[in-house]
This record gives structure tokens, C-alpha cells and sequence, in this order.
């Protein structure tokens, strides 16, 4: 059983927005090599060694969560920024004039 505290383990400080930066850590996210492939590997060897190191294995897989948490939120804050100053200088990159005529105006009934 995993008990989930609502904090990080180490916190993350991102001063700039920079999305290039966040491009790689998403390789490390997800890639290969990456914090997701490492936690089901090890999440999945459990079941195919002797039962006195599967607690150890366990461990280890719940811990590359912890990682993935990390690696995560400083994408979100590399990224986040930029979001949201594209969505307020520049809306109609967001959504297409027909769909935002259709959210300014509901349809007239009959």
C-alpha cells in the first residue's frame, strides 16, 4: 500500500519560462531511459524475483513516481507562462473564429 502526502519530495524553483528546456525533460518524462519506463521496470520485476526483495523493488518503483512528480511540475512551470501569455495576446491561436462565435453567442431557439 502507498500512503500519497500532496508535496514534493524536493522543491522545484523555475525562474524563466523556457519551453525548449522543458522539451528535453520530457524526453526524460517518458523517453526510453526515461522516469516512467525505470518505475515499470521495476514495478514489473517484483514478480519475477525471490519474495525477500520484492518489498526492495517496490520501493524503488514508488520512488521513480516520486520522480515523474518532480520532472512534471517543472515542465509545467518551464512551460505554464508561456501558455498563458499566448492565450491572452493571442486567442484566436487557441481557438478557430467559428467555435468562439459559437461560445460568445449561444444559438437562438425557436
Amino acid at each position: 500500500m502507498w500512503y500519497y502526502e500532496k508535496k514534493l519530495q524536493y522543491p522545484v524553483r523555475v525562474g524563466i519560462c523556457n519551453p525548449s528546456v522543458a522539451k528535453f525533460l520530457i524526453e526524460q518524462y517518458g523517453g526510453a531511459d526515461g522516469e516512467l519506463a525505470a518505475a515499470l521496470r521495476y514495478l514489473n520485476q517484483r514478480y519475477t524475483i525471490p519474495s525477500r526483495v520484492i518489498g526492495l523493488l517496490n520501493d524503488i518503483g514508488t520512488e521513480e513516481f516520486a520522480h515523474l512528480e518532480m520532472i512534471a511540475t517543472m515542465v509545467y512551470k518551464l512551460t505554464v507562462s508561456k501558455l498563458l501569455h499566448i492565450n491572452i495576446l493571442f486567442p484566436s491561436l487557441l481557438y478557430s473564429k467559428k467555435s468562439a462565435k459559437k461560445m460568445e453567442s449561444p444559438p437562438k431557439r425557436r
